[in-house]
């Protein structure tokens, strides 16, 4: 046997013979041939096939038996290793020194000697015939901390045998034996040689990640803004300018081009300085490039991970052996497979890797700081259709940030290689963007209005959201803390309140409209009145309730809530409102002896309706709404609403892009909401809601609801002048005699009590005082103060008057003249009779009178709550509610609450 040790890849082949007609070869002639095909096959196989273990060859153990799984690989020399099935082994001997010499299995490469050999035990079936022969078992427990290794045996023998009168040549044989062996853990990993390859380097270079700032609910003010950005970009530049000099470390020299790690550091510190101080002008876009270069670093590492292919491997890597796997763990110890860059279809991933790293470089050096610290005048806003960060850097728009020449023909791998580069969207160029489908696009940058005012930002914006029909809102907040200073509100934000205001209102201008044609009409009856002695000149009042009725109805009027708003802030309704309510009010009051009434008129239900005060109320309500809404519209309150509010430099398909302005009014900032959050009012065109003035009231509601007449005193005496002219002569006589005659003709009986009262009814002495001819009927209450006792008796005797009076008043048997007087005086008597409980309570209140049940106060108290009962009018209620006001005991203020004054 001779030893043959030679690499084949190790000694190339570059020639071989040509063979010509009827040529005589000799050995070597055809051994070149052979050589050099020989040569070509392996070539073929390390350097474009690749190399390592392709698959299968897995080893197991199994008791005391070693199983080879079929499988194949590849020697870094070009050899083919397989195991055709799968093979149990349970024997072993000894390989020694009487194989062929192989490199790798001596400890001293240069030392041949056998006893220079590493320990390596062959697996084999079966052979009797060899007493070294030996199982598995004999091996104890060395076994599991063997490694399997697959080896091409490689030699050549020459069979010629000589004699001593010939000697043929018969050439050398060339033997390939493969060789299962048995190693240890120890020899494995010198036989498992590292093969470096760019997944393997790109271990090295770290992994970047941004940091994300948050934005707290106490940023109230762009320096505040710039805080919460500041120190993340601070931390991302120190990440980067740490981690450049690793880029050095793995790539080759080759692959960088001009790199100097030294210029880019310095190129990041000079960017973030001119952001670590001041308001921090534009430095969302700084984040954004920063975010942008370690998106680009992790997108370099996630390409050079995945190039696990190997060119041109080294021939002595592993040049006739494969190294299975450990027999406790068979994962481990295990030549990997390294395959070409054509056959893993990788063969791009080393220019996309050099791609990727001239855009670092483009990206750091062609960063437009001055742009984003203080944009041009006339940059304009634009839209540019992108894709979220779910997509690499390359995939998305260009930023405007950017100098486009220097960035286009280095953003995108794909269509740069296709020369389809012009076709990159971006800030600086958008191909045909608005007449193409932008179904695939789940974001939009938007880019050019920071450092802008507001409101020509959101006019700009929503102009291109309706031309360009764009799928997400715009909303705006405030970077502030007060209310006062929002400058984008709706203007007005429509809901069921307003409507119920616009009923309100047209209610109130009803009234105020039927009480000046019920003024003009009443007014005209006075006017044509031919006996006017008894009325009083109501010329003025009645022309100030015409005038501030139209005026007070000016501003009613209005369709919308906002023309109301205008209307009473130029013209404020209340006090024209309030002027014609008093006027009103003080008519009736002055002629309502003179007038009789067949049903409430205008003036009554201006008096009684409350809608003026209800009114009020609404607008309350409607404000504090409308404060409420406005607080979200501040910064703090939106983010608290909001805690999804991040910035992107744009916003994601159906969500909501949110400018923040400062208190200047111009934009410092934005955000996105992954949703759609746009303030929408309903619109108030006051055209849906046309109130129709009702037809159910007629001309004769106003004619005839009021009828003038003399004052009943007058009336009265020309009654008693009529029915008594035979005794004429005595009515001018003596006033106890004239009483005494009504008396008799109208009761019968005068009560003991008469006397007692003659002072409260000599209103009736010029009129027969016929109306309180009814005597006080109800017994004194036994009170033991004598002065309250006098007291009470004056507030039974009022009582007892107006129960009378109010008696007479609706009492159909008795003339007219005598009810209408009856009704007239009544008011004059209660207000006497809220006098005289004034009177009382208030001697009550400051005396020493316990006011327990049964006690002189308690009664006291029960003919007070009584005569609280028969008061109505508006002078009376007046007088009491004066007398309530003067009282200190809580026990008299509640009967005067429970009584409603």
């Amino acid at each position: 046997m001779t030893d043959s040790t030679k690499s084949i890849l190790g000694n190339p082949t570059n020639q071989y013979t040509f063979f010509e007609p009827n040529q005589i070869l000799d050995s070597k002639q055809l051994n070149s041939l052979a050589e050099y095909l020989n040569y070509q096959e392996h070539l073929t196989r390390v350097k474009l096939l690749g190399v390592g273990i392709v698959g299968g060859l897995q080893v197991q153990r199994a008791g005391n038996t070693v199983i080879v799984r079929q499988g194949v690989g590849v020697t870094t020399d070009g050899d083919v290793l397989m195991m055709p099935a799968d093979t149990v082994f349970s024997k072993f001997k000894l390989y020694g020194p009487a194989s062929p010499y192989y490199t790798p299995f001596y400890k001293d490469p240069e030392n041949k000697d056998p006893g220079n050999m590493v320990p390596i035990f062959e697996l084999v079936r079966d052979d009797p015939a060899n007493a070294t022969i030996q199982p598995l078992s004999a091996l104890d427990g060395n076994l599991s901390e063997m490694v399997v290794v697959l080896y091409m045996e490689r030699y050549c023998d020459d069979p010629d045998v000589c004699s001593s009168t010939n000697c043929d040549n018969l050439g050398q044989m060339a033997f390939d034996n493969p060789r299962v062996l048995l190693v240890s853990r120890e020899t494995a990993k010198n036989l498992l040689k590292e093969l470096e390859t760019f997944s393997k380097a790109a271990l090295h270079l770290k992994a970047l990640r941004a940091e994300r700032p948050f934005v707290s609910n106490s940023v109230t003010s762009p320096s505040a803004i710039a805080n919460v950005y500041r120190k993340p970009c601070e931390n991302i530049c120190n990440m980067l300018i740490g981690n450049i000099d690793s880029l050095s470390d793995i790539l080759p020299a080759a692959f960088m081009g001009d790199f100097v790690a030294k210029e880019w550091k310095e190129k990041l510190s000079k960017h973030n300085a001119q952001f670590s101080t001041g308001k921090g002008a534009g430095i969302q876009y700084f984040y954004d490039f920063l975010k942008d270069v370690v998106d680009t670093w992790n997108e370099l590492r996630e390409v050079l991970l995945d190039d696990d292919s190997l060119l041109c491997p080294d021939a002595s890597a592993f040049p006739r052996h494969l190294v299975l796997g450990d027999l406790t763990n068979p994962t481990e110890n295990r030549t990997l497979l390294f395959p070409s860059p054509l056959m893993n279809g990788q063969s791009g991933k080393q220019e996309h890797a050099k791609f990727l790293f001239r855009k670092l470089k483009a990206m750091i050096e062609g960063f437009k700081i001055d742009r984003v610290k203080q944009p041009p005048a006339d940059i304009s806003i634009r839209v540019t259709p992108s894709f979220t960060e779910s997509l690499c850097l390359e995939e998305r728009a260009i930023p405007w940030y950017y100098d486009p020449d220097a960035i286009r023909l280095s953003w995108n791998y794909r269509l740069t290689r296709r020369g389809e580069a012009a076709d990159i969207s971006g800030y600086h160029n958008v191909p045909e963007v608005f007449e193409r489908q932008i179904g695939r696009y789940d974001f939009f940058r938007i880019e050019g209005h920071q450092g802008k005012t507001l409101e020509f930002v959101k006019k700009e914006l929503r102009k291109s959201i309706v031309t360009n029909n764009w799928p997400f809102s715009v909303h705006a907040v405030l970077l502030h803390t007060k209310r006062q200073k929002i400058a984008d509100r709706p203007n007005i934000r429509f809901s069921d309140l307003h409507r119920l205001h616009r009923v309100l209102r047209k209610d109130l201008e009803l009234q105020l409209a039927e009480t000046k044609v019920f003024s003009e009409k009443f007014k005209s009856q006075i006017d044509a009145m031919k006996d006017k002695t008894n009325f009083p000149n109501t010329d003025l009042e009645f022309a100030r309730v015409n005038s501030e009725s139209v005026q007070a109805q000016q501003p009613l009027a209005k369709k919308t809530y906002l023309e109301y708003q205008q209307a009473q802030t130029a013209q404020n309704w209340h006090n024209g409102y309030r002027t014609v309510l008093n006027l009103a009010s003080g008519l009736k009051e002055r002629l309502g002896d003179r007038i009789q009434t067949n049903y409430s008129t205008a003036f009554d239900s201006l008096v009684t309706n409350n809608n003026a005060a209800i009114l009020q109320w609404v607008e309350a309500q409607i404000q504090s709404k409308d404060d409420h809404e406005d607080d979200k519209l501040l910064f703090p309150n939106f983010r608290e609403q909001h805690p999804g509010l991040e910035h992107f430099g744009g916003v994601t398909r159906g969500g909501t892009f949110v400018l923040v302005y400062d208190e200047d009014g111009f934009v410092v900032a934005d955000f996105m909401l992954s949703y759609r959050w746009a303030e929408t009012a309903e619109e108030d065109t006051g055209e849906s809601e046309q109130l129709i003035d009702p037809n159910f009231k007629g001309a004769d509601l106003f004619n005839f609801s009021v009828k003038l007449q003399m004052p009943l005193d007058t009336r009265v005496d020309q009654k008693i002048i009529e029915s008594n002219k035979s005794f004429g002569e005595q009515l001018d006589t003596r006033v106890d005699q004239k009483i005494s005659l009504i008396n008799k003709s109208l009761v019968g009986k005068m009560d003991d009590q008469f006397k007692f009262q003659n002072e409260q009814i000599k209103v009736f002495v010029d009129y027969g005082k016929v109306l309180g001819s009814k005597a006080i009927a109800g017994q004194r209450v036994d009170i033991a103060n004598p002065l309250l006792r006098s007291l009470l008796a004056e507030v039974e005797s009022k009582q007892q008057q107006v129960e009378d009076l109010r008696g007479l008043a609706i009492d159909p048997t008795l003339p007219s003249e005598i009810r209408d007087r009856a009704q007239s005086e009544m008011g004059r008597v209660e207000l006497e009779l809220a006098e005289s409980i004034g009177r009382g309570t208030s001697f009550l209140d400051k005396s020493n009178i316990g006011m327990e049940a049964g006690g002189d106060g308690g009664k006291a108290i029960t003919v007070f709550s009584q005569g609280m009962d028969k008061v109505s009018g508006g002078k009376a209620m007046e007088s009491l509610r004066n007398a309530n006001a003067g009282v200190k005991s809580e026990q008299l203020k509640r009967i005067f609450k429970m009584k409603g004054i």
